[in-house]
């Protein structure tokens, strides 16, 4: 899957599911589902702003709603898609990734920082749609969240 055509995959998405898993157990402790509000901005840029309600296993199950807004960039040459952060306003975005073309899928170029936490991101296909898969270790955080965008 190259960079374009996960803006394209994306651009076409109008809901999310979310789980977040332990990776020692792989229990899900978080599911969810949103929609989705693209905005293209141009052939290489495409913002998305997710709204939705998730639940986790332990607290019973009470419903928490979320919003994320994020910005998907294909570089020039086609190569890499940045992924940014836009939730402080679109003039203000905060890259959370770069990824590069694997046989299977775009994996990032190297983990981002997040106080002591190592972030680290692989977008591959899925049935009807795109899957962001989000690896997260350190200190505060041990988990793999899965956002599936998906066409319904």
């Amino acid at each position: 899957m190259t960079p374009a055509e996960v803006l394209a995959s994306l651009a076409a998405a109008t809901v999310s599911r979310v789980s977040v898993h332990r990776p020692a157990d792989g229990l899900v402790q978080v599911e969810g589902a949103g929609s989705l509000a693209m905005t293209r901005l141009g052939p290489d840029r495409l913002d998305l702003l997710e709204e939705g309600t998730w639940r986790g296993s332990g607290d019973g199950g009470t419903p928490v709603s979320y919003t994320d807004a994020l910005r998907f960039n294909v570089s020039p040459d086609g190569t890499v898609l940045t992924v940014e952060e836009t939730r402080r306003g679109t003039d203000h975005p905060v890259l959370l990734a770069e990824l590069e073309r694997t046989a299977r899928a775009l994996v990032s170029v190297r983990p981002v920082a997040c106080g002591a936490d190592s972030y680290s991101l692989r977008v591959a296909p899925t049935p009807g749609g795109v899957a962001l898969e989000w690896t997260i270790a350190g200190p505060q955080k041990d988990e793999r969240v899965v956002r599936r965008y998906l066409v319904r």
